[in-house]
């Protein structure tokens, strides 16, 4: 059975966005050579974190975990057998499933339903 799940964005993951935006619209405004390159480049980073936030999915499907981080992102697959630990994290500011993998490899689910998430995992 093929299970999908979306990325949860969190209000820290929103607050960095903008504040990587106004960094690249002060450097935009202040035209010379040197800002509207370092500009240009804030503008690819701003787009390339919109497109993880807004794209990343996390699919279960035939004993494999996928995590898709956007269209422009990484893909990254986890077979389930290899998943030793799966646990919910609450910090200060937001709160994920961190799921440990062969050995000390960790990744870190911030889903929008953690517990059929981890009800999904562990069947």
């Amino acid at each position: 059975m093929k299970r999908s799940f979306e990325h949860r964005v969190s209000w820290v993951e929103i607050a960095g966005t903008v504040v990587l935006a106004l960094t690249a619209l002060w450097f935009l405004w202040h035209r010379s050579p040197v800002n509207i390159i370092v500009g240009c480049a804030f503008t690819v980073v701003v787009v390339s974190v919109i497109d993880r936030l807004l794209h990343t999915t996390y699919i279960v499907d035939n004993g494999t975990l996928t995590i898709e981080r956007g269209r422009f992102g990484s893909k990254r697959t986890i077979s389930l057998e290899d998943i030793e630990r799966v646990e919910k994290v609450k910090t200060l500011f937001t709160h994920y499933v961190l799921v440990e993998y062969s050995g000390m490899k960790h990744a870190a689910i911030s889903t929008i339903n953690e517990d059929a998430f981890i009800k999904t995992i562990e069947q």
